[in-house]
């Protein structure tokens, strides 16, 4: 049970412009068992955006099937370079 890249690696504003220099805020809707020990739920990954609106770095996770309990998702939240929230939550699983 290998991590994967997150799948979702650009962002946009609701007018449809990438969202340039902004951030991601990605967590787990629940603690979990994972193949490498105990995860935080609440625990915040922030990823930086450039100037396109794509990840700088694409965070590794695992797959929800790989992680107890299975029904857990990913809770993603996109902002603005100011700290405007832009959409979100939203809820992916992997």
């Amino acid at each position: 049970m290998s991590q994967v890249a997150f799948p979702i690696t650009v962002f946009y504003d609701p007018s449809g412009a990438p969202l340039a220099y902004g951030y991601v805020l990605i967590a787990l809707t629940e603690d979990v068992l994972s193949p490498n020990g105990q995860m935080c739920g609440g625990l915040l990954v922030n990823v930086a955006l450039d100037g396109t609106g794509t990840m700088i770095t694409v965070p590794q996770v695992y797959a929800c099937a790989d992680l107890i309990p299975s029904d857990v998702q990913y809770v993603v939240t996109s902002y603005t370079s100011l700290g405007e929230k832009v959409s979100g939550p939203d809820f992916v699983t992997i």
